[in-house]
């Protein structure tokens, strides 16, 4: 028995983080139904159609306008209309329905049309994301789509132990508000809202850095990380630097400071830095791409 078996969730939504959502279940050994239109979901065509198939696996699926029958019977209801809640808990009173929108299912912005991107933005996450002399930076990968998939999961699974027929409301902006910004509420409760000075933008240093045959990644949280790395590049005269152990000194004199990294690093193919970068303890990684990941070792 799986942690979830005998469960039934219909899934209605589209893209990521719906299916996302009932992939969660899916995994836990839910029964999972996706509801598609007439000549199949248009995700199933998008690029090599590898994302729909890994987001649906293990899924059932039906076609709109049959699925009356399996919401009258479900437990969870995924949909990405909030018209939905009232037939289905019509059906079904005691059916935990979760809309999952860009915005949530009222207020001012409900109706606009938006995009990962834009909630990117609106959400605050781009506001520190770059250089303060470049336009602000969104990240990759559409993670606010993850995110808002996790979320709902973990609020439909709440929603059914405490009990049965509640609507949760799953905004992606809230969502990404509170993991993509650097939980900025919490960072005021601890020290207060600061002045903000400048844009607010910064880098970490080091980051990715480059080697003669590609990139890396290094991370220095620590202040025992970064006297090990400058031990690594060979400038263990930096080490006493107190504007080198300082993040925002580092940071305002990140182009002296990455030169004495490149100085080392571009003359060491990426093999080298990373397994320099092990010797020394230093958290640091490949930067790999669609065409090498499947050949990181590790994989193997």
């Amino acid at each position: 028995m799986t942690p979830l078996s005998g469960l039934r969730v219909v899934d209605r939504t589209r893209e990521i983080a719906g299916p996302y959502c009932s992939k969660l279940f899916a995994d836990a050994g839910a029964d999972v139904v996706i509801v598609e239109p007439e000549g199949g979901d248009a995700f199933r065509a998008w690029r090599s159609g590898a994302l729909f198939e890994y987001l649906n696996a293990a899924k059932r699926t039906v076609v709109t306008g049959s699925d009356g029958e399996l919401v009258a019977h479900a437990d969870v209801l995924l949909t990405a209309d909030p018209h939905d809640v009232g037939p289905a808990r019509a059906v079904n009173p005691g059916l935990v329905v979760v809309t999952i929108t860009p915005t949530g299912c009222d207020g001012p912005w409900a109706a606009r049309p938006t995009s990962e991107f834009t909630l990117q933005a609106a959400c605050g996450s781009m506001g520190h994301r770059g250089l303060p002399e470049q336009p602000p930076l969104a990240a990759g990968g559409r993670m606010g789509d993850w995110i808002t998939g996790t979320y709902a999961a973990v609020a439909a699974i709440a929603a059914l132990a405490a009990g049965r027929g509640e609507h949760i409301d799953v905004a992606m902006l809230d969502c990404m508000a509170v993991t993509m910004a650097t939980f900025p509420s919490v960072f005021a409760e601890m020290t207060g809202w600061p002045t903000l000075t400048g844009t607010g933008r910064a880098i970490e240093v080091p980051s990715i850095i480059p080697t003669a045959d590609g990139w890396v990644v290094v991370t220095t949280n620590s202040t025992a990380q970064l006297q090990d790395f400058l031990i690594q590049i060979g400038r263990p005269d930096l080490v006493d630097d107190p504007g080198i152990a300082n993040v925002r000194e580092r940071f305002a004199r990140r182009d002296e400071f990455l030169a004495a990294v490149h100085a080392y690093s571009t003359q060491r193919t990426a093999s080298e830095v990373l397994d320099d970068a092990a010797a020394f303890r230093v958290p640091a990684g490949p930067v790999l791409s669609g065409a090498t990941v499947a050949d990181f070792e590790q994989f193997s």
